[in-house]
């Protein structure tokens, strides 16, 4: 998978599922501060971290509210089987991790 069909292809899932990147491309020394791994497909551009609508805490809530004038409330969580599904008709692999999901090509590894 080239840079722009991740690219492409982590854009269409963040659409389908109410996803947001909140980490993509990484220099080696930002990845190994924050605890990344080595090989993180981060460092080549090819690794994602999404957060979602639903994850917002009440705060956040109350500001989209105010800022866009609606009675907004936040969506139910997508199911975990349904983002894989999403996510592998994508050619994407899903890593669940605590507080974010990770994105990454199948098969993905460093050359």
């Amino acid at each position: 998978m080239t840079f722009d069909e991740f690219f492409h292809n982590l854009q269409t899932y963040c659409t389908l599922t109410g996803g947001s990147v909140s980490s993509y491309g990484r220099n080696p020394l930002y990845n190994a501060a924050v605890g990344g791994v080595e090989q993180s497909g981060h460092v080549y551009w090819v690794g994602a971290d999404v957060r979602y609508l639903w994850q917002l805490d009440p705060q956040a809530v109350d500001r989209v509210r105010r800022r866009f004038g609606m009675a907004w409330n936040r969506p139910d969580p997508m199911p975990e089987a349904h983002r894989r599904k999403i996510a592998r008709r994508l050619g994407l692999k899903l890593i669940v991790e605590a507080d974010h999901d990770h994105l990454q090509p199948i098969p993905w590894e460093a050359s």
